[in-house]
């Protein structure tokens, strides 16, 4: 199920390019939420240097959690705690 929403989601935002062989610079981050509308909210994050795309994207699923946190996320909301990261997918800087 993860793999094939995190297929159809690549395929509809055109986010793989299979031709580029560099390094990717930023996450697609696939949460979920049963009170969120539409249950799956899909955010980008930067992935550092020396970071996997997973370890970004658990960065936005704990802000998400986190009330403290003031990062802005899924259209703004103030949503918090309950969310579960579902998968992910890398772009690149030449993707945009």
């Amino acid at each position: 199920m993860k793999v094939q929403l995190l297929v159809i989601l690549s395929v509809f935002f055109g986010l793989v390019n299979f031709s580029q062989a560099n390094e990717p610079a930023k996450a697609v981050c696939v949460v979920h939420h049963l009170h969120y509308a539409g249950n799956y909210c899909t955010a980008e994050t930067e992935i550092g240097a020396n970071e996997s795309i997973e370890s970004a994207c658990r960065a936005v699923e704990k802000c998400l959690n986190d009330v403290r946190c003031i990062k802005t996320y899924c259209n703004a909301t103030t949503i918090r705690g309950g969310w579960t990261l579902v998968g992910y997918i890398a772009t690149t800087e030449q993707d945009r």
